[in-house]
């Protein structure tokens, strides 16, 4: 069937006479006009308003998957943040601890080196032959 149409619930095409006096303001065709149309318009009405709810519905569904997916991502970023965030905590745990043993053997060769200095009473000149510490 064609849009519009009697079966759909579409209006009467008027005629030209008809369109002309509710132009021009002709109140017999205006009564006659309402009588007639009032029920098809109201039916009309209805029928627009609940495709409009029925769209609005779609959009809202299809901004609240939008949003859903958006919000997805962002909570996965932030995991893989605080992931990368937890490994380089480790990482500088185990660096501050590698720098802590490296101070560690320092003082020790530094401390042995002056303890076979102080125990043997020697000072090794490379150019010359051992003297004793006075």
């Amino acid at each position: 069937m064609m849009e519009g149409g009697y079966a759909e619930g579409g209006m009467k095409m008027r005629t030209r006479s008809e369109t002309e006096g509710v132009r021009a303001g002709g109140v017999d065709s205006q009564i006659s006009m309402r009588k007639y149309y009032r029920p098809k318009s109201e039916a009309d009405r209805k029928r627009r308003d609940h495709e409009r709810i029925l769209k609005n519905r779609q959009l809202a569904n299809i901004s609240n998957a939008r949003k859903k997916k958006r919000i997805e991502e962002i909570q996965e970023a932030n995991r893989s943040l605080k992931e990368e965030s937890r490994l380089l905590d480790e990482a500088n745990q185990r660096l501050e601890e590698q720098i802590k043993l490296a101070y560690q053997k320092l003082d020790q060769a530094k401390a042995r080196r002056t303890g076979r200095i102080a125990t043997q009473g020697f000072t090794v000149d490379p150019f010359k032959t051992a003297h004793r510490i006075q």
